[in-house]
């Protein structure tokens, strides 16, 4: 499954990663502008938000601060093998979605 990817287009140095999809939810952590973020397949894009993954966070940024990016070829992996396999990255990945959107529940719910 491949992750759809975006860039910080936004016009200030930083985007905010939230960890709800509101402005006044917590921020997790300054998203530099220029910064490749990956999307989280499972949770939804919510009212203008849209669910990443930023160096081991997940949570929101404003769809409006952000652009789909697209590799223009294949970048080696960190063990420098090209094209090599990527799934237990993605699974990561998938795995903390999944623990921030059932975080974002049950904030929802208390």
């Amino acid at each position: 499954m491949e992750t759809k990817k975006y860039k910080v287009i936004t016009n200030e140095t930083s985007l905010n990663l939230r960890v709800q999809a509101n402005t006044d939810s917590e921020i997790l952590a300054s998203i530099p502008k220029g910064a490749i973020v990956s999307q989280c397949l499972v949770m939804p894009e919510y009212d203008g938000w849209v669910a990443v993954s930023y160096e081991g966070k997940n949570g929101y940024v404003s769809s409006q601060f952000i652009e789909e990016y697209k590799e223009d070829s294949k970048v080696p992996d960190k063990t420098g093998a090209e094209g090599a396999e990527k799934s237990s990255s993605d699974k990561l990945l998938i795995a903390g979605c999944i623990v921030a959107a059932v975080g974002a529940i049950v904030n929802i719910l208390i």
